[in-house]
C-alpha cells in the first residue's frame, strides 16, 4: 500500500477580529486527497500568531459539525520577548481525527486585526495511489542504524507572512552524507522558531512532510521517531521518512513563519542505515 504523509500549510493576515479563512500553501489544498482504500487521519495541528492570542476552527459536514467543528484557543510563547513566536501544539497527542476522501475542510483563525497567523495540518494516508513515500516505523529503523549524522541548510521565509518561503536543497549547506546510502530522518532542530519546517523530494512522494519549527529540541529533535511510537497502536507507525543520499540535490527543506524574509538555519538529524530499503513504504 502506498503510504503518504503531508504537512498542509494555512496562513492569513487577519481582517477584523472574526474568523478568517486561511490561504493554502503553494501547491497545497484543504481538500482531502482522493483515495478508495485505506484511511486518512489528521495527526497534528500547530499554529502561531504574530502578536498573541488566537482561536481556530477546523470543520466540514463530514466531521463532527459544519458550524464550529474542532475549536482551539491558545497564545504562542514569544522568544525573549520579541515578536518571534514558537508554534503551539493544539491537537492532543495520541488522538487522531478521521478524514474523508475529497472532503473540503473549512479552516479559519481569528485574533487581533492585522495579525499574521500561520498553521499546519499533519495528514497521514495509509493507501494513496500514485504516491511513493518511503515511510517506516521505529521498530524497522532502529535495528538498522549504523551512525548518526546531521545536515544543516538555510532556507528563507517568504516575503508574505505565513507562506512557504524559498527552499534550500538538502546538500546546499554542511553536507557530507555517503553516496548511494539510505538515511532515516529522525527529527530536526531550528536556530530560531518558525511555524513549520517542510521536507520534500522524490522519497517523500513529492509531498511536503514535516512539523513545527519549535525551539524545544526535545519536541522536534526526534519528531518522526516520536510520531512512529505514538501512533503505532493505531496502525499508523510508519512515520519515519527515509531518503537515498543520491537524491539529496532534489530534496528540499522549506520553512514558514509569521515574520518575513528571514534566514533560518535548520539542522536535520539523520541515521545512516545498514542497507538500502525497498520503496515505496513498508507497513507499520
Amino acid at each position: 500500500m502506498p503510504l503518504a504523509k503531508e504537512l498542509v500549510l494555512g496562513y492569513a493576515t487577519l481582517s477584523g477580529t472574526t474568523q478568517n479563512a486561511l490561504t493554502a500553501g503553494t501547491g497545497q489544498s484543504f481538500t482531502v486527497r482522493n483515495f478508495s482504500t485505506g484511511r486518512a487521519e489528521l495527526l497534528e495541528v500547530n499554529a502561531a500568531d504574530s502578536v498573541g492570542a488566537f482561536t481556530m476552527q477546523i470543520k466540514s459536514p463530514k466531521m463532527h459539525d459544519s458550524t464550529y467543528g474542532i475549536q482551539f484557543a491558545s497564545t504562542p510563547k514569544s522568544l525573549a520577548g520579541t515578536s518571534i513566536f514558537n508554534p503551539v501544539q493544539l491537537l492532543p497527542g495520541y488522538t487522531t481525527q478521521t478524514l474523508y476522501a475529497t472532503d473540503a475542510l473549512t479552516w479559519t483563525m481569528a485574533g487581533a486585526n492585522s495579525d499574521v497567523v500561520c498553521a499546519t495540518l499533519d495528514v497521514y494516508y495509509t493507501d494513496l495511489s500514485g504516491i511513493a513515500a518511503r515511510l517506516y516505523s521505529w521498530a524497522q529503523i532502529e535495528p538498522m542504524i549504523v551512525n548518526l549524522a546531521g545536515v544543516t541548510v538555510t532556507p528563507e521565509t517568504s516575503g508574505t507572512g505565513g507562506a512557504w518561503g524559498t527552499s534550500a536543497a538538502l546538500n546546499s549547506g554542511n553536507y557530507n552524507l555517503k553516496a548511494n546510502t539510505d538515511y532515516a530522518i529522525l527529527g530536526y532542530q531550528v536556530q530560531q522558531p518558525c511555524v513549520a519546517v517542510g521536507i520534500q523530494g522524490v522519497d517523500t512522494g513529492n509531498l511536503t512532510l514535516g512539523g513545527p519549527g519549535s525551539t524545544n529540541t526535545a519536541y522536534n529533535g526526534s519528531f518522526f521517531v516520536d510520531q512512529s511510537v505514538k501512533y503505532a497502536s493505531s496502525g499508523l507507525g510508519a512515520q519515519i521518512p527515509v531518503f537515498n543520499s543520491n537524491n539529496a540535490t532534489g530534496t528540499t527543506v522549506n520553512v514558514a513563519m509569521t515574520n518575513t524574509s528571514t534566514n533560518i538555519i535548520v539542522s536535520i538529524l539523520v541515521a545512516q542505515l545498514s542497507q538500502l530499503l525497498p520503496s515505496p513504504g513498508a507497513g507499520a
